[in-house]
């Protein structure tokens, strides 16, 4: 898979679990969102509260059907950690402090260390 597709679903899966935390946080304070709005509320969200999510995700990529399960855990300060437990990824970890990101490839064995 390349890696901006790869980049491309960890972003995705993570926006898709901020919301929710956003959706239930707007439940009791706020009006109702539009779909901009609630992007940009799931952002901010983000940045100032932790939560834990379980994702699963089905990429087509070429001819091939990706399948994947991944617990993401997300913490003030963006830092972040997604763990695949299932699927084609399983044992990729992808995490980051706030300053860095890193990526652990379990088939290649090696930690691949960028900013973040």
């Amino acid at each position: 898979m390349p890696r901006t597709r790869l980049a491309i679903y960890v972003v995705a899966a993570t926006v898709v679990a901020a919301a929710s935390v956003a959706v239930l946080e707007a439940k009791h304070a706020l009006p109702l969102l539009d779909g901009t709005n609630l992007v940009a509320h799931a952002q901010a969200a983000r940045q100032r509260l932790a939560y834990i999510a379980t994702a699963e995700s089905m990429v087509v990529y070429g001819s091939r059907r990706l399948r994947s399960v991944a617990q993401i855990a997300s913490a003030p300060g963006g830092r972040s950690r997604i763990t695949y437990v299932a699927g084609d990824l399983k044992g990729a970890v992808v995490g980051s402090d706030g300053r860095r990101l890193w990526r652990y490839d379990p088939r290649a064995r090696r930690v691949v260390v960028g900013a973040g």
